[in-house]
C-alpha cells in the first residue's frame, strides 16, 4: 500500500473514532449533564446539532477509511481536506464560545488538529503528484 493510502486509512480511522466517540459524549452530556458536553442538557437545539455533526464526522471518517482502498485517492483526500477546513473555519467563527464554556484549550487543540490533518493530506496529494510526474504518468 502506498504512503498516501496508508495516511488516508489512518486518518479515516482517527476521524471516525473521534466522531463517534464525541457523538456518544454529546448523548451523555444531553441526558446526564456531565462530561465535556454538560451544557447540552439545557440546550436541546444545540444538542441536536452536535449529535448530527459528530455522527456525520464519524461517517466521513469511515468513508475515507473505505476510500483509502480506492485506486484514485484524490477524491477522498479532497473530501477529508474540505471537512477539516470547514470545521477549522467554524471553530474560528465561534471562538468566543470556547472562552465562555471555559474550554479554550479544547479550541486550540481542535483547531490546530484540523489544520495539521488538512496540511498532511495536502502534502500527500503533492507528494503523489510529484512521484507520478517523475514516473512519467502525468
Amino acid at each position: 500500500m502506498k504512503v498516501p493510502a496508508t495516511i488516508l486509512k489512518i486518518h479515516g480511522i482517527f476521524i471516525a473514532s473521534l466522531g463517534f466517540t464525541l457523538f456518544i459524549g454529546t448523548l451523555v452530556g444531553r441526558m446526564n449533564g456531565i462530561g465535556m458536553f454538560w451544557f447540552l442538557q439545557v440546550n436541546i437545539v444545540a444538542a441536536i446539532g452536535f449529535h448530527e455533526a459528530y455522527f456525520l464526522v464519524g461517517l466521513l471518517g469511515l468513508a475515507c477509511f473505505i476510500g483509502s482502498r480506492s485506486k484514485n485517492l484524490l477524491h477522498w483526500q479532497c473530501l477529508i481536506i474540505s471537512l477539516h477546513i470547514f470545521l477549522m473555519v467554524v471553530n474560528l467563527l465561534h471562538w468566543s464560545y470556547y472562552s465562555q464554556l471555559k474550554m479554550i484549550e479544547a479550541g486550540y487543540l481542535s483547531t490546530n488538529m484540523h489544520l495539521l490533518f488538512a496540511l498532511i493530506e495536502i502534502g500527500m496529494i503533492l507528494k503523489d503528484k510529484k512521484f507520478r510526474r517523475l514516473k512519467g504518468e502525468i
